[in-house]
């Protein structure tokens, strides 16, 4: 399937080469801005304005956007600025690139910042930065920029050894004003390397205008070469991309399938939803999905991910801000940790099967969060679900079962909330709280462990209304007759 040729995308002209890409025979991967223009947003038809900016990262305090200015109430004339970013005081976005530092080239970028004509100041700065080493930068006010209207500005280095060779650049703007109300007006973002961008690397790139369907193994042989045919493809905000395993006979995989689009919310990955144990994908050595760096996935639904129990291996795993979203039928066994949400990274993986790990089904830590609502977490090595570190969990109505360790288990300020959740036959505890952690296990049914409720270290299990038969102790006495004064309450 030649995905160019589909009615459904409208073409469109940019000079830029997308973040995600990399040219063969190109030195130092001068493949540059995404989204440099800011005309891959589609702005509400009401509004013609939004809060978020395609392909950029959000990372300062202030607000971000794009929008339509108009002559007369922002600019004096608007010219070719059809549809530009904004930052207000303190707002701040940042690109990172697919070029790369070579010693000995030179690194040109330009840009345009506007001054709309309700704005008495202004003060904005460029940067290019790499591995925190600021490369190249300068500083646009309001001495230089009359109210009204736009000038273009660059700013430049040449590599030599003394800078981090090898590494990505990275662009950034940040309007430093302290007043919220404060706007500058950033456009056309170009980045060149020495002698320009040669004619072979202008590419015509395409939108894709409406919701559609790629097919594996029919039009790609596996879903890393369906998600690379997206790479170069802007997905409008109201389209949905559809990745659909259709022949589950063959889908091996010996490296994780990484989420890297930054229009990931738009992409559904799907296999058998009526039967998701016959459409089984296979991760030799490696973990299954992974997704970091604030991108996000629609949904993951309708499959067996299947690892070989590697140590360190997680089934879906998200980082930095990420989030994925896994569909009800889900099945996923045979890694370390079954799911994996670390340093503020959220998957939501409600009634979904989770089992005979090598480590733990659920797992949260270092401010990860996961919601498991309805998830059975069952025969795992370790616990079915394991929150430490600021790790959340929410798990209501869930279900620990046949775990080797305990069925939940919260520790070092680990959050579990598991209302109504069953934990039966783990070979230790159902609910365990220690080392300054929490766990609600209001209405809980503990069955068949050898302790049913269970805190220490100045844990916290709240126990309400819960129950439990056939464990050798069925919970664990209150405050200051347990170690270091635990609460059960």
């Amino acid at each position: 399937m030649t995905l160019l040729n589909k009615p459904s995308f409208n073409s469109i002209f940019i000079s830029t080469c997308f973040a995600l890409m990399t040219f063969q025979g190109f030195a130092a991967d001068k493949g540059t801005v995404l989204n440099h223009n800011f005309e891959s947003d589609r702005l509400p038809v009401e509004t013609l304005k939004n809060t978020q900016v395609a392909g950029w990262l959000n990372a300062g305090t202030g607000a971000i956007g794009v929008y339509v200015p108009v002559d007369s109430t922002d600019y004096a004339n608007t010219g070719s600025h059809s549809q530009v970013a904004y930052l207000e005081g303190g707002g701040k976005i940042r690109q990172g690139l697919a070029a790369k530092i070579v010693a000995g080239e030179t690194y040109t970028l330009a840009f345009d910042a506007g001054r709309p004509l309700d704005q008495d100041s202004m003060f904005v700065t460029a940067k290019m930065v790499a591995n925190s080493f600021t490369l190249a930068q300068t500083a646009v006010n309001h001495t230089q920029v009359d109210k009204g209207n736009w000038s273009t500005h660059t700013i430049s280095f040449t590599a030599d050894n003394t800078l981090p060779i090898g590494s990505p650049i990275v662009v950034e703007f940040h309007n430093l004003a302290f007043d919220s109300s404060s706007q500058v007006d950033i456009d056309n973002v170009q980045l060149t390397a020495t002698g320009g961008l040669p004619n072979t690397q202008v590419r015509n790139f395409d939108q894709i205008e409406e919701s559609t369907t790629l097919s594996v193994p029919s039009d790609f042989d596996d879903i890393n070469a369906a998600l690379a045919s997206l790479h170069d493809k802007f997905i409008a905000n109201d389209a949905i991309v559809t990745i659909q395993v259709e022949d589950c006979s063959n889908q091996v995989y010996d490296a994780p399938i990484e989420i890297l689009h930054p229009h990931g919310k738009q992409i559904e990955i799907l296999g058998n939803t009526a039967d998701p144990a016959s459409c089984v994908l296979q991760f030799n050595g490696s973990s299954g999905f992974d997704i970091s760096s604030k991108r996000k996935l629609r949904l993951l639904n309708g499959f067996h991910i299947k690892g070989n129990r590697v140590n360190t291996t997680h089934g879906v795993g998200a980082t930095k801000g990420a989030s994925i979203r896994l569909g009800a039928d889900t099945i996923i066994s045979g890694f370390y940790n079954g799911i994996e949400a670390t340093f503020n990274g959220r998957i939501y993986a409600n009634t979904v099967l989770i089992n005979k790990n090598a480590g733990s089904g659920v797992v949260s830590q270092y401010s990860g969060f996961v919601q498991a609502n309805g998830t059975q977490s069952k025969e795992n090595d370790l616990h079915g679900f394991y929150a430490v570190d600021g790790g959340i969990i929410e798990a209501n109505q869930s279900k620990g079962l046949s775990n080797s360790i305990h069925g939940y288990f919260s520790e070092n300020f680990g959050h579990i909330q598991s209302q109504e959740a069953e934990a039966s036959g783990n070979a230790n505890t159902g609910f365990f709280a220690t080392g300054k952690s929490f766990l609600d296990a209001t209405s809980g049914v503990a069955n068949n462990n050898p302790t049913g409720f269970q805190c220490d270290y100045s844990g916290y299990v709240k126990q309400s209304s819960s129950s439990g038969s056939g464990n050798v102790e069925s919970h664990v006495p209150a405050v200051g007759q347990y170690k270091n004064a635990c609460y059960m309450h």
